[in-house]
C-alpha cells in the first residue's frame, strides 16, 4: 500500500490532498504502478483505497479519488509498511 501526497491547482491557488493505504493507482483507468507514473499525456490519476471502519465490527471501506491529470501539480508517494 502506499501513501500519496498531491499538490494540485485549484480555484484559490496550490492546495494539498493527502491520502494514505492506497492499493490501486489508475491512469486514465489503466491501473499503473506508482514508479511508472507519468503525468506527460495522461487525463486522469485515481487512488482507490482502504477506510477503516472501527466499532464493535470493524471492516475495511474502499474508496477512490479521481483527480483531472492536468491540475496536478506534484505527486509525492511512498510505501507504506503497516
Amino acid at each position: 500500500m502506499f501513501r500519496a501526497n498531491v499538490r494540485f491547482r485549484s480555484t484559490t491557488g496550490i492546495d494539498e490532498f493527502s491520502i494514505s493505504k492506497i492499493f490501486k493507482l489508475q491512469v486514465d483507468g489503466e491501473e499503473t504502478l506508482p514508479k511508472d507514473l507519468q503525468l506527460g499525456e495522461a487525463k486522469t490519476i485515481t487512488f482507490t483505497y482502504h477506510q477503516p471502519l472501527l466499532g464493535s465490527n470493524p471492516q475495511k471501506l474502499l474508496g477512490s479519488v479521481v483527480f483531472n491529470a492536468s491540475d496536478i501539480v506534484y505527486i509525492d508517494m511512498m510505501e507504506e509498511i503497516d
